[in-house]
């Protein structure tokens, strides 16, 4: 009967471990895709929108009599 108790607990710990193991290997594995993909978009967005740059409508709707102002005075 000792012999039974013993090996259960040698295996119940066993299975504890690799359990374990392997929730902390699939957990990092996945925060490190996650992080990948985040590195991936970033990239991207900055490739779409650069830095430093000022884009400016020159497109105002004004009537055939007006005169386009490129700046507004605010008081």
């Amino acid at each position: 009967m000792s012999e039974f108790i013993i090996i259960s607990i040698v295996l119940i710990l066993l299975f504890s471990s690799i359990r374990r193991f392997i929730f902390f290997n699939a957990g990092n594995a996945f925060n490190k895709a996650a992080e990948d993909f985040m590195k991936r978009q970033e990239a991207e967005e900055r490739k779409r929108k650069e830095e430093g740059r000022v884009y400016v409508d020159t497109k105002k709707r004004v009537g055939k009599d007006d005169t386009f102002d490129d700046y507004t005075e605010i008081k």
